[in-house]
């Protein structure tokens, strides 16, 4: 008898939850007014979004261009740089390591360091 009863207290459960997630989203009345503006302006309005580029579009397909002040061949040395410390590896991977993420911090800090002051590296 209790197994029955706690059979019937968890459907309950279930199905009255489901009608409050089927919900749906009241509407906001003042989008579904009459507009204010013709077609034609809409357009006009749309076109000139476009052109100006403020429209925001939500595509997994769409990539923005993005203005850059650096050369394919900057950008590519970059890379190859990142290669080489193991920097691209480290930031690329599946799973961040946070100790070889810390190493790699101090090493490129003690690499700046010593090229903005040589003399630092030198052993007295």
């Amino acid at each position: 008898m209790n197994k029955l009863l706690a059979t019937a207290i968890v459907s309950t459960a279930a199905l009255v939850s489901f009608g409050a997630a089927a919900q749906e989203v009241t509407p906001t009345p003042e989008l579904n007014g009459p507009s204010t503006l013709s077609r034609a302006e809409v357009r006009a309005e749309l076109a000139r979004a476009k052109s100006a580029g403020e429209l925001k579009v939500f595509s997994s397909t769409y990539v923005p261009t993005v203005a850059t002040t650096r050369s394919r061949a900057e950008v590519t040395a970059e890379l190859r740089q990142a290669k080489a410390d193991g920097e691209y590896a480290l930031l690329n991977g599946e799973a961040v390591d946070p100790v070889a993420a810390q190493q790699f911090a101090a090493k490129k800090q003690n690499a700046t360091r010593v090229a903005t002051n040589p003399q630092s590296a030198t052993v007295r």
